[in-house]
């Protein structure tokens, strides 16, 4: 395996973990918030709260890095592996219940990315030549739609 092909089966592992942790450390913050009686509390909270923001934000940047290096396809396919460090820390920091039937799904979501990336390494192309007109204009929209997300919120 080459060092671009390591690179690109990491940040693809990296991607969706960063997404999901930063939606469950949102969650984390939402379900505490309202419970702390001081305004520096709450404060904290909403800290808290903005880094899980933050860290589903940076997942765009990856991406972006991630599709230069290699097949959106096989990137797509590693969507998944994110649920894996959710669930632990839904388990560990928010205390939910895991039921068996979640840990049967976690090891059929590890052994097919296991599968994809092992499988897919001589499908990627050595060079790729990205519309860099094209990737600004859709982290433009993106921002967009955060920044209207976040005024919602």
């Amino acid at each position: 395996m080459t060092e671009t092909y390591i690179l690109f089966i990491s940040l693809c592992l990296l991607n969706p973990t960063l997404e999901n942790l930063g939606l469950g450390i949102q969650k984390w913050a939402i379900d505490r918030s309202p419970k702390t009686n001081s305004r520096a509390a709450k404060w904290g909270w909403g800290v808290i709260w903005t880094i899980g923001t933050l860290m589903t934000i940076v997942v765009a940047f990856i991406a972006f890095k991630i599709l230069t290096l290699g097949n959106a396809s096989t990137f797509g396919a590693f969507a998944g592996f994110g649920l894996i460090p959710l669930t632990l820390f839904s388990f560990l920091v928010l205390k939910e219940k895991i039921v068996p039937k979640e840990l049967i799904g976690i090891a059929i979501i590890m052994a097919g990315t296991s599968i994809v990336g092992y499988f897919s390494h001589g499908a990627q192309k050595e060079i790729l030549h990205p519309n860099y007109t094209h990737m600004i204009y859709f982290f433009i929209c993106y921002l967009i739609f955060v920044a209207v997300g976040a005024f919602i919120v």
